[in-house]
């Protein structure tokens, strides 16, 4: 995607060693490995969520079954996906086209 190589180090460190535990009415959990999803509260965050999705999107726009997906029409234009933050929300006029999207 043209990202320069320390942006992408600076991002794979940020996320590196990433450590939780929850509060509990007994108190903490043990501490816990995070090694999926993106830093709640990070300003990085919902940018890092476009950007995969982003990839996605284009491989679906690519996939030669398009056709069945049966995007809903409004005034000429057809709507697939609707992205906001870290939400995605697939659109189709049938059940056989969503689940073309989802699979």
């Amino acid at each position: 995607m043209g990202i320069h190589n320390n942006i992408v180090k600076l991002i794979e460190n940020l996320y590196a060693g990433q450590q939780a535990a929850v509060r509990l009415e007994c108190g903490m959990s043990d501490w816990f490995s995070i090694s999926k999803g993106v830093r709640q509260g990070c300003i990085l965050s919902p940018h890092l969520f476009s950007l995969y999705t982003e990839g996605i999107m284009r491989e679906v726009e690519q996939d030669p079954r398009k056709d069945l997906y049966n995007e809903p029409n409004i005034q000429g234009l057809k709507l697939r996906e609707l992205r906001y933050a870290d939400d995605t929300a697939l659109l189709s006029t049938t059940t056989e086209g969503l689940h073309q999207l989802i699979h």
